[in-house]
């Protein structure tokens, strides 16, 4: 569905996303398992409740603006993993090694949505930290 925007008349941006909550799981390495040295970062979004969209009509990109790239194999637009009305979970992973080997986390990371025809709104910033695993 194309959203115009009531005064302008012109396409509609989404608005920014608010972001829920964030939890951060970090890599074991030593069970054997082929994805225990995979990290992941749950992110669980919502819309403002006054906006037009609905979660089905947008993808989220989320960009790593401060501190090490972790989310680097993630540069496409996301949807949701599970949806409810206008709130949304999504779950990213990265290599991230046995506990010896990592490193503590601490980034600032952008998220923000965008329209299936390209309009792009403006993008909200939240903090992501974590220590090594246990």
């Amino acid at each position: 569905m194309l959203h115009t925007d009531s005064k302008t008349g012109y396409v509609a941006h989404p608005p920014a996303p608010v972001i829920d909550s964030i939890a951060v799981h970090r890599g074991t390495g030593s069970d054997g398992a082929s994805c225990a040295d995979a990290g992941s970062l749950t992110i669980e979004l919502s819309l403002p409740e006054e906006s037009e969209f609905s979660l089905n009509e947008l993808g989220f990109y989320f960009r790593v603006v401060e501190g090490e790239n972790i989310l680097a194999g993630h540069s496409v637009p996301f949807a949701p993993f599970s949806q409810e009305g206008k709130h949304g979970r999504f779950v990213l992973f990265w290599l991230d090694g046995a506990p010896s080997e990592q490193k503590p986390i601490n980034l600032v990371v952008e998220a923000f949505a965008l329209t299936n025809y390209l309009e792009i709104g403006p993008a909200v910033r939240f903090a992501v930290k974590s220590g090594v695993g246990r």
